[in-house]
C-alpha cells in the first residue's frame, strides 16, 4: 500500500492460506491447490485478478462453513463459469 502511495488499512485482514493451514489437512495452501481442494477450477490457465478475488471469496467462506456463491449479486455480470459446487465441510477457523 505505501508503494503505491495509498495509507495502510485500518480493518483487520483475514489471510485464506493461514485460515487452511490452521486446519491442518496439509499440502498446499495456495489459491490454485485450496480450489482443486473444494473442487473449484480456475476458467483457464492466467491469473485474472477479478478471478483471483471471487475465488480467494470462496474459499473464506467455505473455510467457515458458509454455502459456495454461484453469484455476487451486483458485482459480477454472470457466473463465472468456473463455478463448481463443493460440499461444505464441518471446518470453521476463526480469524
Amino acid at each position: 500500500m505505501r508503494l503505491a502511495g495509498l495509507p495502510a488499512l485500518t480493518r483487520p485482514v483475514y489471510c485464506t492460506m493461514k485460515g487452511y493451514r490452521a486446519l491442518d489437512l496439509g499440502g498446499s495452501a495456495s489459491l490454485s491447490a485450496v480450489c482443486r481442494h473444494i473442487k473449484l477450477a480456475r476458467a483457464g490457465y492466467l491469473h485474472d485478478a477479478i478471478e483471483d478475488t471471487w475465488l480467494a471469496m470462496q474459499i473464506y467462506l467455505w473455510l467457515h462453513g458458509c454455502p459456495l456463491q454461484g453469484r455476487l449479486r451486483g458485482s459480477l455480470p454472470r457466473t463465472p463459469s468456473n463455478f463448481r459446487h463443493a460440499e461444505i465441510g464441518p471446518y470453521h477457523v476463526d480469524g
